[in-house]
C-alpha cells in the first residue's frame, strides 16, 4: 500500500489537492499531517518510507540502499 502525507494544513488544501491531481497520484493522501511528518524526522520532501508487516519502518530515503530491495523484504 502507498500513502502520501503532506504537512500543509487546511489553508493549503486546494493547492495540495491540485498538486496530487496534477501528477495523477493514485494512492490515498493525508493532508495536515505535520505532526506525523515531524515525528518521522522528515527533513526533505519527498521522503519515502518502507514499513514492514510488523508496522516497523525498515527503510527510508534518508538511508543507504535501494528502495526496491526493501520493498521485497517488506513483502
Amino acid at each position: 500500500m502507498f500513502l502520501g502525507l503532506t504537512p500543509e494544513g487546511a489553508d493549503a488544501l486546494p493547492e495540495s489537492r491540485a498538486f496530487v491531481e496534477g501528477l495523477n497520484i493514485p494512492w490515498p493522501n493525508a493532508y495536515g499531517a505535520g505532526e506525523t511528518v515531524e515525528a518521522l524526522g522528515v527533513r526533505a520532501l519527498p521522503t519515502v518510507f518502507v514499513v514492514g508487516r510488523d508496522g516497523k519502518i525498515i527503510w527510508n530515503s534518508m538511508m543507504e540502499g535501494d528502495v526496491a530491495d526493501f520493498v521485497e523484504q517488506a513483502l
